[in-house]
């Protein structure tokens, strides 16, 4: 039967347990950092308004779930499905520069 109002301290983390964690934590929002910065440059790329440098296929295939191709051979636009389910639309005019 659980003592309602009942105050059990905790035991406090040591020093060296306090830094490794803030340590650990600073790494994941580093890394974070680093992917969210891939992802925006990503979708400035399919914008038009960035040129890759290097393709990378693990890139795409990581963000991209789906490309709808319409209209002519003059007129075509390709149109990018994320997989958080935002869409980017480019025209086949912009790639070509």
């Amino acid at each position: 039967m659980a003592a309602s109002g009942l105050y059990i301290p905790t035991p406090l983390l040591s020093y060296e347990a306090v830094v490794a964690k803030i340590t650990k934590m600073e790494g994941e929002l580093a890394d974070k950092r680093q992917r969210r910065r891939r992802v925006e440059l990503f979708i400035r790329m399919l914008a038009g308004e960035h040129q890759p440098l290097v393709y990378d296929g693990g890139l795409f295939t990581a963000y991209v779930d789906r490309v709808i191709v319409r209209g002519t051979k003059g007129n075509a636009e390709l149109e990018y499905i994320l997989r958080d389910g935002t869409s980017h639309t480019v025209k086949v005019s912009q790639l070509r520069g």
